[in-house]
C-alpha cells in the first residue's frame, strides 16, 4: 500500500498537469491571467503534501517517530495521508498564489473549482492502484456487483466494495454542478467544497482503510469542520447561530449512529421489545441510511443552497461626446 510505484506515479503527474492546463483555460475565460494556474502548481502540491502528512503525523507522530524516525516525514504510505488535508493544502496554494498576485482569491478559486472536483474523482480512482486502500464492507458472492467497477478483490480473492469507485463517481458529479453558472459569478468554489464535504460525511464510513483517532475518523471531522466554519460565516447572527447548533446536534447524532453500527444495542435497548429483533436485524441500512441524511442535512445547514448574484451584464451606453 505504497505510492512509490511507477503506473500510480505517472497516472498522478499526467492526471495533476492535464487538470491544471484546464484551470489555466478556466481563468482565461474568467477574464484573468492564466499564468496564474501555473504559477499556483508547485505551491499547491507543496502544500497539499504538506498538509496531507500535517494531519496525519498531528495524531500518530509519537508512534511513527518510534518506528520510523525521521523516515516517519517522508514515508509514501498511503494510508499516512489525509486526504482532506490535501485537498485543503492544494487549495490554499492556489488562494495564496491569488493573493500574492493581487488578485481576487474568491474569483480564482471558483475558477478552481471544476478543476478540484476533477482531480478529486482522479485521485480517488487512482486508489485501484494502491490495493484494497479504497475498499469498504465485503461481497458475498453471488452478487451483482461482483466483476464491476465497484468491486474489488484482494491477494486471496476476496471481494470488497469499491468505495474509491462511488466517491470518484460523486466527485464527478459534482464537477457538473460547477460548469452550470457562468464562470464570474461567485460562489461555485464554495458549494462544491460543501457537497464534496458532505459526501465524504457518509462515504467515510464506508470505508474499510481510514485515518482513525480512537473513535474518530480524521477526515470525517475535518469535513465536519469545514462544514462548520462554512456555517459560521453566515452574516447574518440569528441565522448563523441557528446553523451553528444545526450542524452540532447534527454531527452529535452522526457520531451516535456510527456507535450503533458497532454496538446495536445502544440504539435496541431503547426500542420496545417487538421491535428490537427486527431493528437489530436491519441495523446497517437504518444506520447508513441514517448518515446520509444527516450529510446532506449538514450540506444545507452550512449554506448550500445560499445564492450569490451575477454579476450584471455591462449596459451598451453612447459615449458622451
Amino acid at each position: 500500500m505504497t505510492v512509490a510505484n511507477i503506473p500510480y506515479a505517472v497516472w498522478m503527474a499526467a492526471g495533476v498537469l492535464g487538470c491544471f492546463a484546464l484551470f489555466a483555460l478556466s481563468v482565461k475565460k474568467a477574464g484573468l491571467p492564466g499564468r496564474t494556474a501555473w504559477i499556483s502548481l508547485v505551491p499547491a502540491i507543496i502544500l497539499a503534501f504538506l498538509c496531507a502528512k500535517g494531519v496525519y503525523l498531528l495524531f500518530f507522530f509519537r508512534q511513527q517517530w518510534a518506528r520510523y524516525g525521521l523516515g516517519a516525514l517522508t514515508a509514501l504510505r498511503a494510508d499516512t495521508f489525509s486526504f482532506a488535508g490535501g485537498a485543503i493544502g492544494a487549495a490554499l496554494g492556489v488562494s495564496l498564489i491569488a493573493r500574492l498576485l493581487r488578485l481576487p482569491p474568491g474569483r480564482i478559486l471558483d475558477a478552481f473549482a471544476p478543476v478540484g472536483c476533477l482531480l478529486v474523482a482522479l485521485f480517488r480512482l487512482l486508489e485501484s492502484l494502491l490495493g484494497t486502500l479504497g475498499a469498504g464492507p465485503q461481497i458475498l458472492p453471488p452478487h451483482w456487483a461482483i466483476g464491476t467497477p465497484l468491486s474489488l478483490v484482494n491477494r486471496w480473492g476476496e471481494v470488497y466494495w469499491a468505495i474509491h469507485t462511488m466517491e470518484a463517481g460523486f466527485a464527478a458529479l459534482c464537477c457538473l454542478t460547477c460548469v452550470s453558472p457562468p464562470l464570474k459569478c461567485e460562489g461555485r468554489f464554495r458549494r462544491s467544497a460543501l457537497i464534496l464535504c458532505a459526501g465524504q460525511l457518509f462515504f467515510e464510513v464506508l470505508r474499510a482503510n481510514t485515518i482513525s483517532y480512537h473513535f474518530v475518523r480524521i477526515d470525517q471531522a475535518l469535513c465536519a469542520l469545514v462544514l462548520l466554519c462554512a456555517a459560521w460565516k453566515t452574516p447574518e447572527r440569528p441565522r448563523r447561530a441557528r446553523r451553528v447548533l444545526g450542524l452540532i446536534l447534527l454531527t452529535a447524532l452522526n457520531g451516535y449512529v456510527q456507535f450503533v453500527l458497532d454496538k446495536p444495542y445502544l440504539l435496541t435497548d431503547w426500542l420496545p421489545a417487538a421491535l428490537q429483533e427486527p431493528t437489530a436485524a436491519h441495523i446497517r441500512p437504518i444506520c447508513l441510511a441514517v448518515i446520509a441524511l444527516c450529510a446532506g442535512l449538514s450540506a444545507l445547514c452550512a449554506g448550500l443552497t445560499d445564492r450569490s448574484p451575477c454579476p450584471a451584464p455591462a449596459e451598451n451606453t453612447p459615449e458622451r461626446p
